[in-house]
Order: C-alpha cells, then sequence, then structure tokens
C-alpha cells in the first residue's frame, strides 16, 4: 500500500508477502524511491486509474526500478500479475493498492479487479473518516485552546471593571447620591456580573476539554451551602416573582468540593428562576437508604419537551430558543461534569407546560466515589 505524501509524491507505508522471507525484503524496502516511471502503482496513482497487466516479465521492463536494490528485490519476487487500483476520495487521489502474483500461484484476472476496487473503496472510506476526524480534534483542541486564553485575558479587566464599580458606588454612596444614577450603576453591575459568569462558563469548558479541572475536597455541609445559594440568589428570585419554598434537614455533611458544588446549586436554581418565572420553586434535600445524598430543585414553569431530554447536558445545548431566554447552553453540562467528577450524578423529570425536576445525588464521601461504577 502506497500513500500520497504530503510533498505529492507516493511513499510505501505497508507491504506484505506469503512467504516469509520474501515479506522480510518487502518490509526493509518500505519508505524507498527508487520504483521507475513504469511501475503500476506510480502509473495509477499519476493516472487516477486501475493499472492492470495479467501477464508480464518483470525482468525485461528496465524502467520499472531506478536502483540495483530495487531491481534485485524485483527479480528475487518475480511477479507473472498485477494489479494497482487508486484510492479516491472527494476526488482525490490518496494512494494506490497494489497486488501482485508470482508462480505456481494463479495470475490475476478480471474478477480480481473487481474485488480490489471495492477493497480499495472500503479502505479510502477508512483513511477519509480517519482524516476528517483527524481534523475535527485539531480544529476542536484549537478551540479549546483559544477558550482557555480568551477566558483568561477577559477575566483581567473584568475584574477591574468590577472593583471601579464598587469604587463608584461607595463614592456615591458617601456623596449621598440618590436618582437615576445609582439605578443605572446598578444595572451596569448586573451585566457585568452576567458577563463574568459566561467567562467563568467559557474557562470551565476549556478546562474540562483539557482534563484541568481540579476538585479540592473538604467536609461541606450542604443545607448550609444551599442556603447560602439562595440568600445570594433572592434579588433573582424576586424579579421572576418566584416564591421559593425550602425544605431541608437541619444538616447533610459530605466530602465535596465546596465551591464546585455551590457553582452547580446556583446554575440550577438560577435555571428555576428563569424558566419557572411567575411560578413557586421549591428545593428539598435528605438521604436516601443507601446513605446517598439528594438535592431536588422543582420549578413550575414550562417544562421541557420529552425530545430535548436526552441532549439537555450537552455542550452548547438548548431546550428552548436562545432569542428568549439567552446563554450559552453550557451551565447544565459544567455541572454535570463537575457532579460526576464527585461521583454523583443528575437526573432531570419535565413535561412541557408542568415545571422541571433536577434531582442531584452525591455520595458522601471519597470511598464511596471510587467504589461507584
Amino acid at each position: 500500500m502506497d500513500l500520497a505524501a504530503p510533498d505529492g509524491t507516493l511513499r510505501r507505508v505497508t507491504a506484505a508477502h506469503r512467504v516469509a522471507r520474501h515479506d522480510a525484503r518487502l518490509k526493509e524496502a518500505l519508505g524507498g524511491t527508487d520504483r521507475g516511471p513504469a511501475h503500476p502503482a506510480l502509473q495509477c496513482f499519476r493516472s487516477g486509474e486501475v493499472c492492470f497487466v495479467s501477464r508480464l516479465d518483470f525482468k525485461r521492463c528496465d524502467a520499472v526500478s531506478t536502483s540495483d536494490a530495487h531491481r534485485a528485490l524485483v527479480d528475487s519476487l518475480e511477479p507473472t500479475s498485477v494489479l494497482s487500483v487508486p484510492l479516491r476520495a472527494r476526488g482525490r487521489t490518496l494512494g494506490v493498492i497494489t497486488l501482485f502474483t508470482a508462480d505456481p500461484q494463479r495470475t490475476l484476472v478480471a474478477a480480481d479487479v473487481t474485488m480490489a476496487e471495492e477493497l480499495a473503496l472500503r479502505v479510502s472510506v477508512a483513511l477519509e473518516n480517519a482524516r476528517l476526524f483527524h481534523d475535527a480534534q485539531s480544529a476542536v483542541r484549537l478551540r479549546d485552546e483559544f477558550l482557555s486564553v480568551a477566558s483568561h485575558e477577559l477575566k483581567t479587566p473584568l475584574t477591574s471593571l468590577i472593583l471601579q464599580h464598587n469604587l463608584i458606588g461607595r463614592a456615591l454612596e458617601t456623596a449621598g447620591a440618590q436618582g437615576p444614577v445609582i439605578g443605572k450603576l446598578n444595572t451596569a453591575q448586573r451585566q457585568v456580573l452576567r458577563l463574568t459568569a459566561l467567562v467563568d462558563n467559557l474557562l470551565d469548558v476549556s478546562r474540562l476539554s483539557l482534563g484541568k479541572l481540579a476538585l479540592e475536597r473538604a467536609e461541606v455541609d450542604l443545607v448550609q451551602l444551599t442556603r447560602d445559594a439562595v440568600e445570594r440568589l433572592e434579588d433573582v428570585f424576586a424579579q421572576a416573582r418566584c416564591p421559593l419554598r425550602l425544605e431541608l434537614p437541619r444538616t447533610l455533611t459530605g466530602q465535596w468540593d465546596s465551591l464546585r458544588l455551590e457553582q452547580v446549586l446556583v446554575n440550577l436554581l438560577t435555571n428555576a428562576a428563569k424558566y419557572g418565572a411567575g411560578h413557586p420553586v421549591t428545593v428539598r434535600a435528605g438521604v436516601d437508604a443507601s446513605d446517598e445524598v439528594w438535592l431536588e430543585v422543582r420549578d413550575e414553569g414550562i417544562g421541557i419537551e420529552a425530545d430535548a431530554l436526552p441532549r439537555l447536558f450537552g455542550r452548547f445545548e438548548r431546550a428552548v430558543s436562545e432569542r428568549h431566554y439567552g446563554g450559552l447552553g453550557l451551565g447544565l453540562y459544567i455541572s454535570r461534569q463537575i457532579v460526576e467528577a464527585l461521583g454523583g450524578r443528575i437526573e432531570v423529570d419535565s413535561q412541557p407546560g408542568q415545571g422541571a425536576t433536577f434531582t442531584l445525588r452525591l455520595p458522601r464521601d471519597l470511598a464511596f466515589s471510587a467504589a461507584a461504577p
């Protein structure tokens, strides 16, 4: 088998012979460039057409070899018939497959051409798929590297902008300023915080893709973490007109990453306020019989279509129109990755028009997580 090299030449990549000593010699000759212009593989590659000679005498074909070593190899093989078929995909010749026989084996016939063309077709499809997969992987890698660099670069001016907003707010408060200026500043602060959250999501996606999302486990009280997240989002629920009902035990502790788990909770609560606007939101938690902690966030909003449920946790996937609800479609993807890294899982139950219930399940400790399938 020969494949086209980047410089447009034909490069031998593999060879095989049914006789062991000839097989070894063929493999030793891989990578050589000593085939002459009359070699069937080169003719096939140049023309893009099948080159088939059912009866030949290679010993009298001086244009097949350009070196004594290659001529000696051909003489030792003593081929009596040869068939070269092109590997083609998307209008390009990717390479050539060459088959040959020698006495006492039969010579190749027309039926072998059909077989070789079918083989070449399958090999061509495999080569093209491999190339497309490699190109896709390269594109994904470049995208992730870009997201990582861009996110880091955006964080610096955003942090500075948040600091400046805070300083302006304090100056206005000291001066006793009232009226539309305070309102406009608050609006600007909310938009900057929203932009910061979007940048954080992009940075997390790049970390996940590059395998750099680290967890710092410690003793965490899920109940207190939930109450803190709810308190942090009071304004969000007030603006969405969502009455919030908490049904939580006194404490639920486990070995988790506090910051990452809070990120998951904030995402689930924010989604409940966004898609359940004007309706109650209920947050419940507890422990099941296997000592697995669960936390449930239920809204009574628009719900999710059945065909959207399987892709709900995918990257950049959305179950609703971005025109009406905004966002990048990354929150649930990142949340699932974090929860699975903690040894847990997220489940969703929803019907259109009847709201959605997201259930977070977590093992209490690292030993249970490591033993989980």
